[in-house]
């Protein structure tokens, strides 16, 4: 009996015990939601934030990775040639950092670990992060952090830092994932304000379980369109006192090789071994320019304090701004212009005459050939046929009279969107007034009609150049032309 008692009371006590750490469990949960700091202002002024891919850079001793390798960019002399050529773009910054060591590239990269439980991957994050700090100085103004002193950390799939419980509803994933951010911010002896990624759907039931920890979030490459998602977001934003961010991207096309069906990316020699067959490019249509305006005006229609760029360096995927052979200056000359309007300024182009051309250098219905991949669309909602046009751009000083490829229409001063039949050949621009050309180039590349490989990368040119004067030792990267897109194997 007495052995009996004691079980007994050994039982009592255990289930005492459990219910004691489930109690403070919920504790735990509930003394990180709905924190008054999560309501506090993420920034005390506009700015613009374009997500860096620090894994992709060159520098001394370390190459593009292979589907942004200018070593793969031609068609002939190398060992994708039987794929057509694997890459599809040629960053200014290959010649401008070969040769510079890692210091003058400022590589950064602390990218959650994968793998393991949570506390290992803290412990490896906190590693790393804690390196970055100390290195270059936990107190360096370059840091992005709130008006109260927290790091701004953006999240890219980060509930993947959580021990995340199984079947979880409600707001018990969103709680794991603070607690873990918490416990990864006493690691690195620092406060964050984690800005949570939206990648895809997500039910108003969610949003609002993330908000209840988490004091803004970022929208990634979902494009513009009536039901665009940042509508809800920006409500719930409101509705919960949290930081709506802006979000927008310029193109999306994939220079990267896929294995078919999937997002795992290929290098150069699995890419041959899978052959045309085995693989496919991603897409989504953005209209031109139409979805990185669409996006911007609505930032500034939202007047948050943060807009999101996706991104300065992902080649890749093609949503670069940094400057490369087919984007150019464009995109970064019409995100000036609206940075203007979102803070206030006067135009940086006031009283000059600036045109920007788009263009895809392919018709849609046209068919590669031979390398002619599988394209997966993603992302639906931009009509495909906004993009069988060549759009231009104009931000001129007085009214004027515009003419593409020998077709004439009459444009505003200010701002302006124009339309004309996609064509064949290199587009040629002239703008006129006072019967006198003000503006007349032709762009390095052109239209084709015999495309020999896929490729629906946008291609942009302006009479304006953004990248001279801060790239003062080195030229634009020059366009091949026409004959790239159109040669004969």
């Amino acid at each position: 009996m007495h052995v009996e008692k004691i079980a007994r009371e050994g039982k009592r006590d255990l289930l005492l015990l459990i219910l004691v750490i489930g109690y403070m469990g919920v504790l735990a949960q509930d003394s990180l939601k709905n924190l008054p700091e999560l309501s506090l202002p993420l920034t005390d002024r506009k700015m613009v934030i374009a997500h860096c891919m620090t894994n992709i850079m060159r520098y001394k001793g370390h190459l593009f990775e292979d589907a942004c390798n200018p070593d793969y960019y031609s068609p002939k002399g190398n060992i994708t040639s039987t794929i057509g050529g694997l890459t599809q773009v040629l960053p200014v910054e290959d010649r401008l950092l070969k040769d510079q060591p890692l210091d003058s590239a400022v590589a950064f990269c602390i990218s959650h670990p994968s793998g393991g439980t949570e506390q290992t991957r803290i412990a490896d994050y906190s590693r790393r992060i804690n390196g970055i700090l100390d290195s270059v100085g936990r107190d360096d103004p370059h840091w992005l952090r709130t008006p109260d002193g927290r790091l701004i950390l953006y999240l890219w799939y980060g509930d993947g830092l959580a021990d995340l419980p199984a079947g979880g509803k409600g707001d018990v994933v969103p709680a794991a994932v603070a607690r873990a951010y918490r416990k990864l911010g006493d690691a690195v002896h620092e406060r964050f304000a984690c800005v949570f990624t939206i990648n895809g759907p997500i039910t108003d039931e969610k949003l609002d379980s993330y908000l209840d920890y988490f004091p803004a979030c970022w929208i990634w490459t979902l494009p513009y369109t009536d039901d665009y998602i940042g509508k809800r977001v920006a409500a719930a934003c409101k509705k919960r006192g949290r930081t709506f961010t802006g979000s927008t991207f310029c193109d999306f096309y994939t220079s990267k090789v896929l294995a078919r069906g999937t997002w795992n990316i290929l290098d150069a020699q699995a890419a041959v071994q899978a052959g045309i067959s085995g693989s496919e490019r991603k897409y989504i249509v953005t209209g031109l320019s139409y979805n990185f305006r669409k996006l911007l005006q609505f930032g500034i229609v939202h007047d948050g304090p943060l807009m999101n760029i996706t991104t300065w360096r992902d080649y890749p995927e093609g949503h670069h701004l940094a400057p490369e052979i087919n984007h150019n200056d464009g995109f970064s000359i019409l995100l000036n212009y609206y940075k203007s309007i979102w803070k206030g300024e006067t135009s940086p182009y006031r009283g000059k005459d600036i045109v920007v051309v788009f263009f895809k250098k392919y018709g849609r219905h046209v068919i590669p050939q031979p390398y002619n991949f599988p394209l997966i669309a993603i992302e639906k909602g931009i009509d495909p046929v906004s993009e069988d046009s060549i759009e231009v751009i104009t931000l001129l000083d007085r009214p004027s009279q515009l003419v593409v490829n020998g077709r004439s229409m009459r444009v505003p001063a200010g701002f302006a969107d124009s339309k004309f039949p996609l064509g064949e050949g290199q587009v040629h621009v002239a703008v006129y007034r006072d019967q006198a050309a003000v503006i007349n180039f032709i762009t390095p590349e052109g239209i084709t009609l015999h495309p020999f490989r896929t490729d629906r990368l946008t291609y942009a040119y302006s009479n304006y150049d953004l990248y001279r004067p801060v790239y003062t030792n080195i030229d634009p990267v020059p366009s091949d032309g026409p004959s790239m897109v159109d040669q004969k194997q």
